[in-house]
């Protein structure tokens, strides 16, 4: 459900980074409610996703604080105002799901525009930002992501589960029912297509991408 098309509801920190004028300005217009965030449980409509506007310079924020473990698939959003040109990585990781970031010194036109994106459910990042964060998370997924060439049999990945919880070959061979020679065939299979050396390495790389 969305009202007049608007699918997010901003809600304002204590240290939102915005004053009484420039708040107003914005509701005024734009004709979107900013809410504070003290109030978030009594306002908050379930249907809308809910977008947090904090001054980046606030310490003492951590998003974690609100999230609710009884909704882990409920989406809460950050944005940043306030925030200094130039930021590293792991400064922007901090907010989580950053959804918006508005510079110190920022035009109240582009504000006011910014404001009115984020309502309507679109990000306001620039592209520098984005290409930042996209450039982290594809470093990421090379580095976990197992190789889209590795094709494990059946009995190899059951091999490799038994490996996992760090059993010996002759328990494995009572586990699955093999001899000790073919369970050592097995992981010797299991190691070339893996590309690991030892069995702590497959043990490792089986905690990353197995069940």
């Amino acid at each position: 459900m969305q009202f007049n098309g608007i699918n997010s509801q901003l809600f304002l920190h204590k240290n939102s980074g915005l004053d009484k004028e420039t708040i107003q300005k914005i509701q005024e217009v734009t004709n979107i409610s900013l809410y504070k965030l003290e109030d978030y449980h009594q306002k908050h409509k379930p249907s809308l996703t809910p977008i947090i506007i904090i001054n980046f310079n606030d310490k003492d924020f951590d998003p974690l604080d609100y999230e609710n473990p009884n909704e882990p698939n409920k989406k809460l959003y950050m944005v940043t105002t306030q925030t200094p040109l130039h930021l590293r990585t792991t400064q922007l990781l901090k907010y989580g799901r950053l959804k918006g970031i508005f510079y110190q010194g920022q035009d109240i036109k582009q504000t006011i525009e910014g404001i009115n994106s984020l309502a309507y459910g679109m990000s306001w990042l620039s592209r520098a930002v984005i290409d930042q964060l996209l450039s982290y998370y594809q470093s990421v997924l090379l580095r976990y992501a197992p190789p889209h060439t590795i094709n494990l049999t059946r009995r190899e990945i059951e091999v490799l589960m038994a490996l996992k919880n760090g059993q010996s070959n002759y328990k494995l061979s009572e586990q699955l029912y093999l001899s000790e020679h073919t369970v050592k065939s097995h992981l010797y299979r299991i190691f070339r297509k893996i590309n690991v050396k030892t069995r702590e390495e497959a043990i490792v790389w089986a905690h990353h991408f197995l069940p």
